[in-house]
């Protein structure tokens, strides 16, 4: 099994392994063109997952399980698109306008086409709010943040302008819906027998056939995931070095070092950190690492020659140089 979500302050859409070890190994499939994602749904018999965006440029879009094959469905007369959910039995996909003058719900095919208002909600003196969608059988579920009501609509009657009936009312301040029919019979794929061979995540995709992906930081080479080198960026502020994992986020800092560095480098190669120092301005260099509260932060001085004239270092992991600048020498 596996599960996708999308986060809005990262802007990303993830997909995470469900299998019986409780590894949870995840990986990012989509970080590009990504500004507020914000409704995600999946369509396990067409083999695609939709999201609506809500950024400076709404839109609706599709793409494969495993992050390829992405496509724009819908980018006109898309405001502020919120929840989005599909009808297995059609292929159809219903979002919710949450623009205050623009406020429906929406309906299109699978790939975009034939898109019309299905149900507006601002009438009169009431502008419902779409906080969740969700398909049974022929019936569509919402729930109305605005009115903290549960209503359904007969998606078999609605070309004949079925009415709208409330489930459920005075629920307060709601949003979500999900509702699955426990009886259906399980969509099978190449990902249910021995999660495909895949060492970490196993999705599968529209042809029928699957792809084997690995957790964030490890690449696929001859079947097997291997160690990739992560993303790493290094800030400075003359007495303390922070390393962030994901330079995007504001969240979790994965190494502070009590290093007085005016200008530093990387070698990721070996896992060491290259600095100028701002106390003496030599050359130093220690492991890329946080030592325990009891410790010492290890390093040692690399070049000596110049004391207080280096201006700037670069380290050429590759080809295992380090250049610096001379200010004195010129």
């Amino acid at each position: 099994d596996i599960l996708f979500w999308a986060d809005s302050t990262l802007d990303k859409i993830e997909v995470v392994s469900l299998d019986d070890t409780g590894s949870f190994k995840r990986r990012v499939i989509i970080d590009t063109d990504l500004d507020h994602p914000r409704g995600l749904a999946i369509n396990e018999t067409l083999g695609f997952i939709y999201w609506t965006d809500t950024g400076l440029e709404p839109k609706i879009e599709k793409a494969s399980f495993n992050g390829f094959n992405r496509e724009t469905l819908k980018s006109t007369q898309v405001f502020l698109p919120g929840p989005i959910t599909n009808w297995k039995k059609t292929g159809q996909i219903f979002w919710g306008e949450g623009h205050p003058n623009y406020r429906a719900i929406w309906q299109a095919s699978s790939e975009g086409t034939d898109d019309s208002v299905l149900i507006p909600l601002t009438v009169g003196d009431l502008n419902h709010h779409v906080g969740g969608l969700t398909v049974l059988d022929n019936l569509l579920y919402w729930t109305d943040r605005e009115e903290g009501g549960l209503y359904k609509i007969d998606l078999e009657e609605s070309i004949g302008n079925a009415n709208v009936d409330p489930v459920a009312e005075d629920l307060g301040y709601i949003r979500g819906v999900s509702a699955v029919d426990a009886g259906a019979p399980v969509v099978e794929n190449n990902c249910h027998t021995n999660q495909g061979q895949c060492e970490d995540i196993c999705v599968p995709n529209v042809d029928g056939s699957h792809t084997c992906l690995c957790q964030q930081n490890y690449q696929l080479v001859d079947d097997m995931c291997v160690e990739d080198y992560p993303l790493l960026m290094l800030l400075t502020n003359g007495s303390l070095v922070i390393g962030k994992e994901d330079p995007m986020s504001p969240f979790g800092d994965i190494i502070r070092l009590p290093i007085p560095a005016r200008k530093l480098d990387i070698d990721m190669m070996e896992q060491k950190l290259y600095w100028i120092s701002s106390e003496d301005g030599l050359i130093y260099r220690g492991d890329i690492t946080t030592p325990n509260n009891n410790t010492t932060y290890i390093h040692e001085p690399v070049i000596t020659c110049c004391y207080d004239n280096i201006t700037d270092i670069a380290v050429d992991w590759w080809g295992r140089n380090l250049y610096w600048t001379d200010g004195a020498a010129g």
